[in-house]
């Protein structure tokens, strides 16, 4: 059974020389998980979501990692030499990206799911910004918004290809002003 480290013994986070055990990423691991999920939540619905889903993510690893280093001590340490990544400020992005690509999600899937997470975070800039400074947010949405009507199929907006997550920004935007910017 892995037991936590104790705190003194805990891999520092500066020091980009040597990456974590198996049982040091598993307290970061668990730190960051309760750090997530302790009180207050932020108020806003759509922050909470995230940092829920961060909170479980690392919920889900820690009992994957602990899981691994039971049966496979040796691969369990590769994974925390990983997470670690080269310079000790976390995994490569472009590194895991090329190996979701090639072992999980193939080309295709691949960019539907990044088009999606694109997607989805300019819809919650533009929440964001609405919530702010609804005089800027119309400047700013009045310049890039396009004029077409948005063509609904499956949840989806086919004319600005926009996916399953809310709203079609320019459609949203086409309904906040009656006029946007003529191409």
């Amino acid at each position: 059974m892995t037991t936590a480290p104790d705190a003194a013994h805990v891999h520092d986070e500066d020091d980009d020389e040597t990456p974590p055990t198996p049982d040091e990423l598993l307290a970061i691991l668990g730190q960051k998980y309760l750090r997530a999920m302790s009180e207050p939540t932020p108020a806003h619905p759509v922050v909470a979501g995230w940092q829920h889903q961060a909170a479980a993510l690392g919920a889900l690893a820690a009992r994957a990692l602990h899981a691994l280093n039971e049966q496979d001590p040796t691969a369990a340490a590769r994974i925390a030499a990983w997470f670690h990544g080269p310079l000790g400020y976390g995994p490569n992005p472009a590194g895991h990206e090329q190996w979701l690509e090639r072992f999980i999600a193939g080309p295709d899937m691949y960019q539907q799911w990044v088009d999606e997470g694109r997607q989805g975070a300019a819809a919650s800039a533009l929440h964001a910004m609405e919530q702010r400074d609804p005089a800027a947010l119309e400047s700013i949405v009045r310049g890039i918004a396009s004029p077409e009507p948005c063509v609904e199929q499956g949840g989806n907006c086919r004319t600005h290809s926009f996916g399953p997550f809310g709203a079609c920004p320019h459609g949203h935007a086409q309904r906040l002003f009656a006029t946007t910017k003529e191409n």
